[in-house]
């Protein structure tokens, strides 16, 4: 996705797809604001490294579910950047659902009674495609701010090869920039104070059931002055709370919420459901199952193995008393044959032993008897 071409020819394909006449005005534009958002996403990768004109970025957050992020914006510039990112217990297809649901909001998000937030309105002005729509988000902030609202263009872009979506999130005050003429849809202006948002967010299949999302956006809330207690507040309380919140959601709330069953019946979910899990459903099946009974096999081997060795370790055992018993009990028969003596000798024990074996078997003499001496 580095290469300028290869995106746009992309994003060509997509929009054709969806509408029989791609703009080319249009197609550039989107293939520039996309190309933006990836190089925006991936100068987190490169926090590490030597500053950039931008600033270095400043963890707020750094919790084993999420990491919290902050940069300064260009001098004189009323952007603040922040980002969250973190991994999720959910398809890819829920974290998108609770995220692009501008409807649903109120929901899910953080509604804090002290310091004051909460989203009073979320609404879709204007659908303008399958994966494109225009939103209106109103926000209740703390005292003595006046209430904030966001008119944002939602634009989809699907990378399935490598299991990607990003979402373009940028605010606009001209729906002609986006090739819509219905100018009506922008709602009158209130006494809420508009700021303005340029950024996005990207989510990646990990597993079937595991997601990665990075949020980055450069927000201008239109303070002549942000003192950094504000800032504080925005990225650890809003945000870092808020991503909580968003991943239970996308974990819970969107399997159980009836609101966000009906909203996954649409083809945008669908879509992504039949091309990054329903292809490759019965083979990771077939895989978890193989290795399933891969490790039942490994421990009946081990099992057995180990059996063996105490039978075998029992065997010896009893053999090695077998043998020490039997030893002992022929000794004294075997070790004249253990021994190496000579033949004088052993004619000289047979002798001995012929003539006990005689003396056992007659009468006994009395001890002044005396044998010739041929006898003895």
């Amino acid at each position: 996705l580095t290469d300028h071409e290869s995106l746009k020819s992309l994003l060509r394909n997509q929009l054709s797809g969806s509408s029989p006449e791609c703009n080319e005005n249009i197609l550039d534009k989107r293939t520039a604001d996309v190309s933006k958002l990836l190089s925006m996403l991936r100068s987190v990768s490169m926090m590490d490294a030597s500053s950039s004109s931008h600033g270095d970025w400043k963890i707020k957050q750094d919790l084993e579910d999420c990491r919290v992020m902050y940069r300064q914006g260009l001098e004189g510039s009323p952007f603040h950047t922040l980002l969250v990112e973190g991994y999720m217990d959910s398809t890819l297809e829920d974290c998108l659902c609770v995220s692009w649901e501008t409807a649903l909001y109120k929901n899910w998000w953080p509604q804090f009674a002290f310091p004051p937030f909460k989203i009073l309105q979320g609404t879709c002005l204007h659908k303008v495609r399958t994966g494109e729509q225009v939103c209106l988000v109103r926000m209740k902030v703390p005292w003595p701010l006046s209430e904030r609202e966001l008119i944002v263009h939602y634009f989809l872009f699907e990378y399935f090869e490598d299991g990607l979506v990003i979402v373009l999130l940028n605010s606009i005050t001209d729906l002609d920039s986006i090739g819509v003429s219905a100018k009506n849809i922008i709602p009158e202006s209130t006494s809420a104070v508009r700021i303005d948002l340029v950024g996005g967010f990207a989510l990646q299949k990990v597993t079937p059931q595991r997601s990665f999302v990075r949020v980055i956006g450069e927000l201008d809330i239109k303070l002549d002055l942000v003192p950094p207690s504000l800032m504080n507040f925005i990225a650890r309380q809003i945000v870092g709370k808020g991503f909580k919140l968003y991943k239970k959601a996308a974990g819970s709330v969107a399997k159980l919420d009836e609101e966000f069953n009906r909203a996954l019946a649409d083809p945008l979910y669908i879509n992504i459901r039949q091309a990054m899990y329903s292809t490759n459903k019965a083979t990771e099946e077939e895989q978890e199952l193989e290795t399933e009974n891969k490790h039942e096999n490994d421990e009946d081997e081990t099992v057995h193995c180990r059996r063996a060795i105490l039978e075998i370790e029992e065997e010896k055992e009893e053999y090695f008393e077998e043998s020490v018993s039997f030893e002992e009990r022929n000794v004294n028969g075997n070790i004249r044959r253990q021994l190496s003596i000579s033949t004088e000798v052993e004619q000289a024990l047979g002798t001995l032993d012929r003539a006990i074996n005689m003396v056992r078997n007659i009468t006994p003499v009395k001890e002044d008897v005396e044998f010739p001496p041929n006898k003895t």
